[in-house]
């Protein structure tokens, strides 16, 4: 419903005093928006097919697939106002880009995604990850080097669900962004 209602901005006036660093992570842009009209978007999500709230509109709205040239081109003005909300009300952003694991903990390698390999998910959030860093963004990658898929995980083999060390260093890079912003906002 918060998506739907673009409760972000509100959200993001009504708590910046409490925050002390933003936290972006892109993975659920991965099966693209809804057009609602009129400039409106709508992340398609498990969570919003669950709701089958757009079950309720006269039609179905067009989706705009990711990784697409057209969500692509969507996306971009689209995240530079959410960024520069985020800029606006004084909160720092690290944004976690962490590769999908092509690999996972017990051997696998033909991790794949709804019918796509995992490696043409990795190049299709790149040029969004690029996007956002020339912007002047702060992107925290990880590489295949890192990055590996849990067998054991609690919401099943996926390759964005990974193994407890990828958690723990993109935990440790999000103290990092917020240690160094706590120190430049003390000076």
């Amino acid at each position: 419903m918060n998506d739907l209602q673009s409760s972000l901005f509100g959200a993001i006036a009504e708590h910046a005093d409490e925050t002390g660093i933003v936290v972006v992570d892109l993975v659920d842009e991965r099966l693209g928006v809804f057009g609602l009209g009129e400039g409106a978007f709508a992340t398609h999500t498990w969570e919003l097919d669950e709701s089958r709230l757009l079950h309720y509109l006269p039609e179905m709205p067009p989706h705009f697939a990711f990784g697409t040239d057209e969500h692509f081109e969507l996306w971009k003005p689209a995240a530079l106002k959410v960024m520069q909300r985020f800029s606006n009300a004084g909160l720092p952003v690290i944004v976690l880009a962490p590769e999908w694991a092509e690999e996972s903990d017990g051997g696998k390698t033909d991790l794949i995604y709804r019918q796509l390999p995992v490696s043409e998910y990795n190049t299709q959030y790149s040029r969004y990850y690029d996007y956002l860093e020339v912007s002047g963004v702060e992107v925290f990658r990880l590489g295949q080097e890192t990055v590996k898929a849990a067998e054991g995980h609690r919401w099943g083999l996926a390759p964005f669900h990974y193994v407890d060390e990828v958690y723990e260093i993109m935990q440790n890079a999000i103290k990092e962004a917020f240690s160094k912003h706590a120190l430049v906002s003390r000076h």
